[in-house]
């Protein structure tokens, strides 16, 4: 229906009045003007009633047809019209084919178009929000933008701003796609971008080059982009708005950029080369900047290349040594750019650049020579270009080395360590007779200047080809700069020497340099940094395994004494040196050979603990295999020992640390106990200081781990491990290191029981006895520990039956402990004892039955649940099974279900479920008449238990090879009880039941039986269910007619399997 189409309207009752009154002429209001609001107010009433009604329908072309008329209506209000917009909006936003019936509808999309026009800020934004809907939309952005996209555009000119925002916002949505080019191209809106750049407010030429900055990443426009606006661009780069010229450079640079080459082709084949030409002689070092950076996007090949260095390379130098830091970091990278292709470096030849960076390097200004000595770097990159380079410039840049300004000088190093890189770099460093000035610069004053010639000599150590020159020319004056009172040049002396013993050639030319004498008076020098790194050197070498022997045998004498030295710095060196000797393939073999054990025990023996502590380390490094462990044990053991109650705390510890390093192999631990030192151990075991005691608890820690020294261990040292232990557990005023000693002890406990060997030692040595007593002990963790050693024991079949019967009850009592770690140990113990069959039978024999009794009757959750657990593991011996089910299987019924903790429930049912596991348990159930229970549990109003009474009845009916099995789950008529949980609300019972009938019926007594329950009538229901049961319902199908037919009519419509 049109808008206020006309009715016939009724009578009026008041007309009577004008029939009275034919004096009066003419109307006594203005109709015309009454009416005008009237009619909006009538249309504003109709319009929102229909948008109303219609609310969340999909834009139809019905709706399109009326909303759009209220659009183009002259008596319509703005309120009106922002109604109507607002409701194509919410429609186009959600929808994508509404998109495509504004776009489909031409009267329509027109009408909503002339909005744009309308002198109403409100109404103009909202309309564009709208056309952007079908501008941001791929499959209407095309149709769109040939529509209504140069009305668009000229909304970016809007007197509002947010209108304007909006319009570009709208502009740039469909700009992204690649069918819009095509649309530009077809239409004038490339001359409507024009129009923009040329306005004179700032921010429509800002949002003109974002545009245009957004299509020139498409390769098919960007040529275009640079042809029809590159000029243009090029004089908004030099804007007065900086804004403008920003977007502007972008814009430039997304045409131009390496990613188009042909791009790049158009930008050179036109005359925009030379607008860059201005802009590079512009008094804005902000426009020299964006100059600089357009050139070196343009360099994307070497025709390109060529082209910049020889039209714009002279005026790059010149830019390299303006005043503003910018321009000149920006002209020295585009130069850099260009420098990277070949073809650069006939251009360079061809011209006279050459010489302009020859006259860069002597500028004044510190940061030129830098931007000089960056463009030679990437020059000397080039194997085909640096020896040209070196050639020309080689002289200039090691005098630049020598620079005040230390930027400077890094730059030129830099640039050297490049090209000398390359082997055709270095010799053309050699044939060019550099190396004379570089012997200058390591006699330098400056540090700074030896430092940069130690870095150029470091680069010339990684060629093979020329090391051993170098090191023949230059060894001894790096062996002296190792010695520098600077340390930087220490350090980069140091590293050069470093990389070039890395190498055996390089190792080789430094013996052939006959530079060992040197080192061997260094070593005696009176200055301690001098001696420091002497050892440094030597350390080095240490790594090459051919000549470890010959510096093992010529210093290793030397080195001991030097671990005695009154500085602690060349003693840290020495010994650092002695460790990377010994921790090497073959350096402990030529310790050996050098008989340089002596000096380890005169040092052993220093009075200076620094020095105890060193050699120590040095004794660890050393165990490296079986063979040197046994070793350090003969010859060093008894010293060590001695070392461990060492007065100084740090040499006990580096000495236990080697002990211990030598007992972790069989053969330590053997040469241990054959040199007979389990006595000296006993001693540190009385000693009145809590710290050696706990080292030396640390020791039998070790010796327990091993099986061939743990019965020797438990025999000896048995008693006194436990002595600590018993003594300090009713002592009140304990310190800090007895509890630690009490940890120890406990500890060394459970790695000596847990071997079995060590389980039978502990019994022989007859610690037992001692261990009841610590069951007591009123502390917490040592009733835990203790526990835990049961457990070990009980793991032994020889010795679990003793641990039974002795502490069975105490364990029992235990699981009612206060503390949770005791509780959770004691019930460990149990487990691991009740898990075999002679500890099952021990536990029955020992009469603790009775005691478990009282444990699943406690108020207490968490008794009630270890009981259980203890049953559940009694269940699983077909010998224990039957006494423990007969005396205890109506409890645990009661439990399932009768208990309010689920944790006693879930423990109670699998204690019962253990009971049928396998055939011989499943006779003890049948046997303790605990079938009778099963009906119980399965009428339970829990799940769980119904679930799990199911799964029980599963599982004993699958013990077919038994007769009795089937017999009496007939008997006992459980099926029929399964056949009714078919029905149950939980898909889990229901997919239990399934499972017990599949088993029931797999005997064909069985089978008849389930058929007889009517369990065929519950079928199309199990049919029907989730996958999880279908699959079941399938299985008890097959098992109820594995012989027979399988009725069609018992699989709802769609269910039937092939």
């Amino acid at each position: 229906m049109q808008p206020l189409t006309r009715q016939q309207s009724r009578t009026s009752i008041f007309s009577w009045w004008s029939d009275r009154n034919p004096g009066l002429h003419g109307p006594t209001i203005n109709l015309h003007a009454a009416t005008k609001p009237l009619l909006r107010f009538m249309y504003h009433r109709q319009a929102a009633g229909f948008i109303e009604k219609n609310r969340g329908e999909a834009l139809s072309n019905e709706l399109l047809q009326v909303l759009s008329s209220y659009l183009g209506y002259k008596y319509v209000s703005p309120s009106t019209n922002l109604i109507v917009l607002q409701e194509l909006d919410e429609k186009l936003r959600s929808s994508e084919e509404s998109r495509r019936v504004m776009v489909d509808d031409p009267v329509g999309l027109q009408l909503v178009v002339e909005m744009l026009e309308s002198p109403f800020p409100e109404v103009r934004h909202l309309t564009c929000t709208i056309l952007g809907h079908l501008v941001a939309d791929e499959s209407t952005v095309f149709a769109a933008l040939l529509n209504f996209g140069m009305k668009l555009l000229l909304l970016i000119c809007d007197d509002d701003d947010k209108v304007a925002e909006e319009a570009n916002r709208a502009f740039s949505e469909g700009i992204r796609f690649p069918s819009v080019v095509q649309a530009f191209r077809d239409t004038t809106l490339l001359d409507g971008i024009l129009e923009l750049l040329e306005s004179s407010r700032p921010s429509v030429r800002v949002q003109a080059c974002t545009i245009l900055g957004q299509f020139a990443i498409d390769t098919s426009i960007a040529s275009t982009v640079v042809q029809k606006f590159g000029m243009k661009l090029l004089l908004l780069i030099c804007d007065k708005d900086d804004k403008v010229a920003e977007k502007a450079t972008w814009a430039f640079s997304e045409a131009v950029r390496f990613h188009f080459p042909s791009v790049v082709q158009a930008f050179i084949d036109t005359t925009l080369l030379d607008g860059v030409v201005d802009l590079l002689e512009s008094s804005r070092p902000s426009v020299r900047v964006q100059a600089c950076m357009i050139l070196g996007q343009t360099v994307v090949d070497t025709s390109t290349a060529s082209t910049v260095v020889r039209k714009f390379g002279m005026k790059l130098l010149l830019l390299i040594c303006d005043r503003d830091d910018n321009v000149a970091e920006k002209a020295t990278w585009a130069f850099s750019e260009a420098v990277r292709f070949l073809s650069v470096v006939q251009a360079f030849r061809d011209t006279t650049l050459l010489d302009g960076i020859l006259e860069l390097l002597e500028s004044s200004r510190p940061f030129v020579r830098a931007q000089a000595c960056t463009i030679l770097g990437h020059f000397m990159a080039d194997t085909s270009t640096a020896s040209t380079v070196i050639q020309k410039f080689g002289m200039k840049l090691l005098l630049l080395i020598c620079d005040k300004d230390d930027k400077v000088a890094e730059k030129a190093t830099w640039a050297f360590s490049v090209a000398v890189r390359f082997p055709s770099g270095a010799q053309a460093f050699i044939d060019a007779q550099l190396f004379e000035r570089v012997a200058e610069l390591l006699k330098s004053s400056h540090p700074v200047v030896r430092a940069q010639a130690c870095m150029i000599l470091g680069h010339f150590m990684v060629d093979t080809s020329i090391m051993s020159t170098v090191i023949q020319k230059f060894g001894m004056k790096l062996l002296l700069l190792i010695c520098d009172k600077d340390d930087k040049v220490a350090e980069k002396a140091m590293r050069a020497f470093s990389a070039a013993v890395r190498f055996p050639s390089g190792a080789q030319a430094f013996i052939d340099a006959q530079l060992f004498e040197s080192v061997a008076e260094q070593l005696e020098s009176l200055h301690p940094f001098v001696r420091a790194q002497a050892c440094m050197i030597l350390g080095h070498f240490m790594v090459d395994t051919s000549i470890i022997s010959t510096v093992v045998e010529k210093f290793g004498m030397k080195l001991f004494l030097l671990i005695c030295d009154k500085d602690d710095k060349v003693a840290e060196k020495a010994i650092w040196t002695l460790c990377v000797a010994v921790s090497s393939p073959g350096g402990a073999q030529a310790f050996t050979n050098a008989k340089l054990f002596d000096p380890v025990s005169k040092l052993l023996r220093s009075p200076r603990p620094f020095v105890r502590r060193q050699t120590c380390i040095l004794l660890g490094e050393m165990v490296v295999d079986k063979f040197t462990a046994s070793t350090i044990v003969q010859n060093f053991g008894m010293k060590l020992l001695h070392l461990i109650r060492d007065k100084d705390d740090k040499v006990a510890e580096k000495a236990m640390w080697t002990f211990s390093a030598a007992v972790r192999f069989p053969s330590g631990t053997q040469a241990f106990i054959d040199a007979k030192l389990l006595g000296s151990v006993s001693e540190l075991l009385e000693s009145s200081r809590a710290f050696v005691r706990t080292q030396a608890f640390t020791i039998l820690d070790h010796l327990a781990a091993e099986k061939s020294a743990v019965f020797a261990t438990l025999l000896d040292f048995g008693i006194k491990l436990v002595h600590p232990i018993w003594r300090t557990q009713c002592t009140l005023d304990r310190s800090d290191e007895d509890d630690k000693i009490v940890a120890k002890a406990l500890w060394t406990l459970c790695v000596a029981v847990r071997p079995l060997s060590g389980a039978q030692a502990f019994v022989d040595a007859k610690l037992l006895e001692r261990v009841s007593e610590l069951l007591d002990s009123p502390r917490p963790f040592i009733r835990g520990q203790v526990c835990t050693i049961l457990g070990h024991l009980a793991i032994d079949k020889i010795t679990v039956s003793t641990i039974v019967q002795n502490f069975g009850m105490k364990l029992l009592h235990l699981i009612c402990d206060e503390n949770d770690d005791v509780a959770g140990a004691a019930l460990w113990s149990l487990w691991e004892a009740v898990r075999s069959p002679s500890g099952a039978q021990a536990f029955i024999d020992a009469k603790l039955l009775d005691r478990v009794s009282e444990l699943l009757d406690s108020p207490y959750p968490i008794v009630s649940m270890q009981a259980c657990t203890i049953l559940g593991n009694l269940a699983i011996d077909k010998i224990t099974a039957s006494t423990a089910l007969s005396n205890f299987g109506v409890k645990l019924v009661h439990l399932i279900c009768d208990h309010e903790d689920n944790g006693v429930v879930n423990k109670a049912m699998w204690a019962f479920s253990e009971a049928v596991r396998s055939p011989g348990r499943a006779q003890a159930f049948l046997d303790a008449k605990l079938l009778d229970s099963v009906p119980e549990l399965l009428e339970s109003p829990r799940t769980f238990a119904k679930t799990q009474a199911c799964r029980l009845v599963g599982r004993l009916a699958s013990h077919r090879q038994i007769p009795a099995v089937p017999q009496a789950i007939l008997e006992s008529r459980i099926y029929v009880q399964l056949v009714n949980l078919l029905l149950d609300e939980d898909s889990y019972v229901i997919h239990a039941a399934v499972y017990a009938l599949t088993e029931i019926s797999r005997p064909f007594s069985g089978r008849k039986a389930v058929i007889d329950a009517r369990a065929l009538d519950r079928v199309p229901r199990l049919l029907g269910s989730e996958r999880m049961i279908r699959d079941r319902g399938n299985e008890l199908l097959e098992s109820l007619f594995r012989h027979g037919f399988v009725p069609t009519n018992m699989y709802p419509s769609g269910s039937q399997p092939h």
